[in-house]
């Protein structure tokens, strides 16, 4: 663990030499990061939620019922497949980004200085 810990001090000595900064200073710097990488990670998780919802709105404006409750597109065999796989695909896609945002987005909000050391212990690798 001892050797890690050096590791990282290394890192950090050395980014904020390359900087010209002290030390010190680079650790606010690195925590505001983490913040905006939060926020761009939220950013995915909103976009990726658009994409579930509009798919679904969509469906409903262009999918009608008479007043009987029978569909009035019925006679649309080629669209109808289209169109689901029109809508499935961005709803996969939205789904995706949820998945590949979320751990970004809680552990930059709820624990910034845990993010820094994974940030710091992939520059390692």
């Amino acid at each position: 663990m001892n050797n890690i810990s050096e590791q990282i001090n290394n890192i950090i000595n050395n980014l904020s030499e390359k900087l010209g900064v002290a030390a010190e200073k680079l650790y606010p710097v690195l925590i505001r990061q983490a913040y905006v990488d939060g926020v761009i990670s939220l950013l995915g998780i909103l976009g990726g939620l658009f994409l579930c919802i509009v798919p679904f709105l969509v469906l409903k404006i262009v999918i009608k019922k008479d007043k009987n409750g029978n569909y009035l597109a019925e006679d649309w065999d080629n669209e109808w497949g289209i169109l689901w796989i029109g809508n499935a695909a961005p709803i996969v896609a939205g789904l995706v980004f949820v998945c590949a945002n979320t751990a970004t987005t809680i552990t930059a909000f709820a624990n910034p200085d845990w993010y820094i050391l994974q940030m710091i212990l992939d520059k390692i690798k």
